[in-house]
């Protein structure tokens, strides 16, 4: 409550939420003690993240996408002929892996999200809304890391 008030206010607020997607944490905020009209009003923006590992550019190896990640992935995005997968050497201490980077999905209301906000949406209507705004999601920029040889398959595995 505390929160949103300031934000009303004109104090710029960051609150960390233990949820996986902009979605949910919109769903939250939505159906919490603070009336969704105010949430709506206050919001000025939200960022869900997730941290991968990078893929070893010294021993990766090149592998064709399983058949049944066709079906998960749909009609949004072809999957190209290889992508790779972790090996393992001495550069990256046998893990097949060098580093971390992070996934992010950034979501700015626009009116027609906030108007939607302030009629205690359920997550699903919020998550359709979020698609019209054509929001790169998180899934989206994990499946474009896997496709890009950035990261393995294994660690997009949850998005999938």
């Amino acid at each position: 409550e505390r929160a949103i008030n300031e934000a009303l206010q004109g104090i710029k607020i960051g609150i960390q939420l233990p949820y996986g997607d902009t979605s949910s944490a919109l769903s939250y905020l939505v159906h919490g003690p603070v009336a969704p009209q105010a949430v709506a009003g206050a919001l000025a923006g939200v960022v869900a993240q997730r941290i991968v590992r990078i893929l070893c550019d010294k021993c990766k190896k090149k592998e064709k996408p399983p058949a049944s990640l066709k079906a998960k992935v749909g009609a949004r995005r072809a999957l190209p002929l290889q992508t790779f997968r972790p090996e393992g050497c001495k550069a990256c201490g046998g893990s097949g892996y060098t580093g971390r980077t992070a996934l992010y999905e950034v979501v700015i209301p626009n009116a027609d999200l906030r108007t939607l906000l302030g009629e205690k949406p359920d997550t699903a209507s919020i998550c359709r809304a979020i698609e019209e705004m054509k929001i790169e999601t998180l899934r989206d920029r994990a499946l474009e890391m896997y496709i890009n040889g950035i990261t393995g398959r294994e660690e997009i595995a949850e998005f999938l």
